[in-house]
């Protein structure tokens, strides 16, 4: 069964150069994806272990635009989106 969530923080939104990922739950071995607005993936970050955060994510990379972040394992799927300006 998959359980899909919304308790996904990002902050700040709009972002310039770092992001923070915070879960409203803990979650096993979870993937974190930036993906752009054509689908691209242009950030992928795998955790081990039980995870509720990620900490700070450094975007300063990206080109100004929508993305969509999404964490998610085999029995877990969170998404959101934040703007890089």
């Amino acid at each position: 069964m998959l359980i899909i969530d919304s308790g996904l923080l990002l902050f700040p939104n709009p972002a310039n150069t770092t992001i923070s990922v915070v879960l409203e739950n803990t979650v096993l071995n979870p993937t974190l994806k930036i993906t752009n607005i054509l689908g691209q993936v242009v950030y992928n970050q795998t955790l081990e272990g039980m995870q509720k955060a990620f900490g700070k994510i450094n975007i300063s990379n990206l080109d100004n635009g929508v993305y969509v972040i999404s964490i998610s394992n085999d029995k877990y799927r969170s998404v959101s989106k934040f703007v890089k300006q």
